[in-house]
């Protein structure tokens, strides 16, 4: 699927996912974001891997609302005011949060790094001046990147205890300085390649589009702002 079409396909999830108020279509939505995730290579394990982590957010949200949102309580008597609307409020607070992430989390997915950078180019009046920025995050990106899985593919080999890890992850910080240093030296020595290079992508998306989806979010975000503020 081409670039500008995947980045529509996100906006419009995230969006949705927004602005909805219905159960029934966040249900839906979040079927979606799973089928859609199952087709990337890790998607499962990063999405079974965030249900664990949203726990933290989710459980504090439903005993707030439950205890101290004021309503009908589900038992007279009880010491705990629990309510029926604190545990509607709750759990469709904590949903919709859980559908919104998801959301964002698929929206990151459907472009590679690389696809970011390009997106980011894009973008009117900024993207030009994001240009060296842009060549040096892809560079030291994949660098660092494979610096990391290596030190820890030879902390896994040599079987060494937990404390060696993190000193290897205590002098990687040092590393990647080396590394950005070095990188940003290659980039400078052959600046006219190095645009080339990230300049000439292959799925390339009009600036019209960028500008659209700027102003989109940008109403989005003014509504939201305006919504909310008159609460």
């Amino acid at each position: 699927m081409h670039i500008a079409s995947r980045l529509l396909v996100g906006v419009t999830f995230l969006l949705t996912a927004v602005l909805n108020n219905l159960f029934a279509i966040a249900l839906i939505q979040l079927f979606l974001i799973i089928l859609i995730l199952q087709r990337y290579q890790d998607g499962s394990s990063r999405a079974l891997r965030a249900l664990l982590l949203l726990r933290w957010l989710v459980v504090p949200i439903i005993l707030l609302h439950t205890l101290f949102t004021p309503g009908a309580m589900i038992v007279s008597g009880m010491a705990w005011p629990i309510s029926v609307e604190g545990i509607q409020s709750g759990l469709w607070l904590s949903f919709h949060l859980v559908v919104i992430f998801f959301s964002a989390m698929l929206f990151s997915m459907l472009l590679t790094h690389r696809e970011w950078i390009i997106t980011a180019l894009k973008v009117p009046w900024i993207g030009h001046q994001l240009l060296p920025y842009a060549i040096l995050l892809d560079r030291c990106w994949n660098r660092i990147r494979e610096m990391m899985s290596a030190a820890f593919s030879q902390w896994r080999e040599d079987h060494k205890g937990v404390q060696y890890l993190v000193l290897c992850l205590a002098g990687l910080p040092s590393e990647a300085l080396k590394v950005s240093r070095q990188t940003a030296n290659e980039v400078w020595s052959n600046w006219d390649q190095s645009v080339n290079e990230i300049m000439t992508e292959k799925h390339a998306i009009p600036v019209s589009l960028i500008a659209t989806l700027l102003a989109l979010l940008s109403a989005l975000l003014i509504g939201l702002v305006t919504i909310y503020g008159g609460l």
